[in-house]
């Protein structure tokens, strides 16, 4: 039952990582072709400093972070950046809109946060490319395969 619930999980992280990175990606590929020029005026209008390097930060995090993400690659930082980016939007564009979608709020901006929070904690399961790169656990820990329970 374990190993049932442990392929769950990683079902579930797989499906969290390709849908956030294909949002991600859609988003920074279109703020790319809106323009950065319209990115500079929006975080200036929102009282974002460095406007510039935020706007080309937002789209290349976006476009090539998604695709990371997409195959689980450094997935717990890409979490992290993108849990602060969000945090970001909150405070400088969102807060004083509430919460509503329909008003512009921030509902999905805290959607994505809470999905980024998940990156941070779990990573991208078993079923990434950062899964690769992880020792096995030595030591009293390390688990074994045993052909009474090989999941």
């Amino acid at each position: 039952m374990k190993g049932f619930i442990r392929v769950c999980q990683d079902l579930a992280l797989m499906i969290a990582r390709i849908a956030t990175g294909a949002i991600m990606m859609v988003h920074g590929w279109t703020r790319w072709q809106d323009g950065v020029p319209k990115q500079v005026q929006i975080l200036t209008a929102a009282h974002v400093p460095y406007p510039e390097v935020f706007a080309w930060g937002a789209i290349a995090f976006e476009v090539i972070g998604g695709a990371l993400l997409v195959f689980g690659l450094l997935t717990p930082l890409l979490g992290g950046v993108l849990l602060v980016e969000q945090v970001m939007i909150v405070a400088f564009a969102k807060w004083r809109l509430g919460p509503h979608l329909a008003n512009n709020g921030y509902e999905y901006n805290v959607a994505l946060a809470s999905l980024a929070l998940v990156f941070l904690t779990f990573g991208a399961g078993r079923a990434g490319v950062d899964a690769l790169f992880r020792r096995a656990p030595d030591g009293p820990d390390a688990r074994y395969i045993d052909d009474a329970d090989p999941a």
